[in-house]
């Protein structure tokens, strides 16, 4: 028996995982949002199949949507997008005789406005696969409130005190977040879903912001600091935690499933740069996508679940959109971990078998 647990150990030891390797930064292939046909544009949104949804300026005005190096414009320059669902449902604001009115446009070029009461604009900040829209409105004295639009039946979201929201972003589950007063004259992040308005609170005991949230309910957005700055943070389980920077300012405004937040940060006063942070590490996509190496004041402003990250800064003067693909998505088994499970295990079968997958990271800013 003393010999079975002796070699059982031996084999244990044997095939236990190698020590990680070294962070090493991902491959990303840029693309031009616009390419030569849309010079001056900006992204909004990216949904799971890689569709990119946002504007053509200039002389071709309209929605433009990007796939896989595919474009697709649409010439009507009366509709600003903000979002785009998994569906290929496209969100936004469009310019009326009347005003702003938040609209849904369908695949099949169907669009749906979604007005105010009279004399109010409204505006779509996001739009869920159930097609449930989250909708901003003002007059003219500014923000007058939110609510969740939904086959034509409304929601309304309250903040704090009767005090008007601003929304940002809303999830499957529908959970929407933004800011809100909270009544002792500070502007706080907030979650809410039907029943339940949560302010998340600061790391500065005062204002924040939240831009992004995933499915499993992570919040990404910006909080002030008693440093004196703005900085990126995730808010997970009601905990919030800052993302490191590049020494000033920072704000974070998409986070995926794995947790891979894109946004921004400063090294500059007058310089931004697109950031992406991964388990908790920032990096400047400047240093790892030489093509960003020619933009100023760059975001990153959406990231899905394959790890594609839009963004837009601007390029010799024109505001230009980038979407940037990973050459190498996922983790792949050791050569030297497989070689130790067979040699280990090859007596005993697939019991005890293990399998190790390395996920690549980039590496860190300095």
């Amino acid at each position: 028996m003393v010999r079975v647990s002796v070699a059982l150990a031996a084999i244990l030891l044997a095939a236990a995982p190698a020590v990680a390797a070294p962070v090493t930064p991902p491959a990303y292939r840029y693309f031009d949002f616009g390419g030569g046909g849309y010079k001056s544009n900006t992204v909004n949104a990216i949904n799971a199949g890689g569709t990119v949804i946002g504007s053509s300026f200039g002389s071709r005005q309209g929605l433009l949507y990007w796939n896989n190096g595919q474009r697709t414009f649409v010439p009507d320059g009366s509709f600003r997008p903000t979002s785009i669902n998994n569906l290929g449902q496209v969100a936004g604001t469009a310019f009326t005789p009347g005003g702003f009115s938040a609209f849904v446009r369908d695949t099949d070029g169907t669009v749906t406005l979604i007005p105010g009461a009279p004399g109010v604009d409204t505006s779509a900040a996001g739009i869920n696969d159930l097609g449930a829209v989250v909708v901003n409105t003002s007059n003219g004295n500014g923000s007058s409130g939110a609510f969740v639009w939904e086959g034509g039946a409304t929601t309304a979201i309250v903040g704090p005190g009767g005090n008007a929201p601003i929304a940002t972003a809303i999830n499957n589950a529908g959970v929407v977040v933004g800011r809100a007063g909270n009544g002792t004259g500070q502007t706080q992040a907030f979650r809410w879903e039907v029943g339940n308005f949560t302010s998340l609170g600061s790391l500065g005991n005062s204002d924040s912001e939240a831009y992004g949230i995933n499915e499993a309910g992570d919040i990404v957005g910006s909080t002030t600091t008693f440093e004196g700055f703005w900085s990126a943070y995730v808010w997970r389980n009601g905990t919030m935690t800052a993302l490191p920077g590049l020494g000033l300012s920072g704000a974070a405004y998409g986070i995926n499933a794995d947790g891979w937040v894109v946004g921004s940060g400063m090294d500059d006063p007058f310089v931004t740069k697109a950031m992406l942070w991964v388990d908790g590490a920032g990096y400047d996509l400047a240093t790892l996508v030489p093509e960003l190496a020619s933009f100023t004041n760059a975001f990153g402003v959406g990231i899905n679940d394959a790890g594609d990250i839009i963004g837009y800064g601007q390029r010799a003067g024109i505001e230009t959109g980038f979407i940037l693909k990973p050459l190498a998505p996922g983790g792949v088994p050791e050569p030297a971990s497989w070689a130790m499970l067979i040699a280990g295990f090859g007596l005993t079968g697939a019991m005890l078998r293990r399998q190790r997958a390395a996920r690549q990271e980039p590496a860190r800013v300095a």
